[in-house]
């Protein structure tokens, strides 16, 4: 079902908090999952699903980190990816100008 846009604001000109949330499901056999989980933690990614040869993670980050994150993941092997792409809201402590 697609939601209906009501409004729609640029806050780029402004500062503002911008985040995505990303599902990456990777190759993983048991031997390899410790390498995965390091990488988990400097991302703060945590394992939402796992079976005997893959693991799945979710990540919240800006664009940049969340493509770190991708990068990094690559060499295992990505097998699906599900993206929110960019959501943000205007900072109410600072404004530019």
């Amino acid at each position: 079902k697609l939601i209906d846009v009501i409004r729609v604001v640029d806050v780029t000109k402004n500062y503002y908090i911008g985040r995505e949330l990303i599902l990456v499901r990777v190759n993983c056999p048991p031997p390899k999952r410790g390498e995965v989980q390091q990488i988990n933690e400097i991302f703060s990614a945590k394992v939402v699903d796992i079976s005997p040869k893959s693991m799945t993670m979710e990540m919240v980050g800006s664009e940049a980190k969340v493509e770190a994150f991708l990068e990094t993941m690559r060499p295992f092997g990505i097998k699906e990816v599900a993206r929110t792409g960019s959501i943000a809201m205007l900072r109410e402590s600072r404004k530019k100008g």
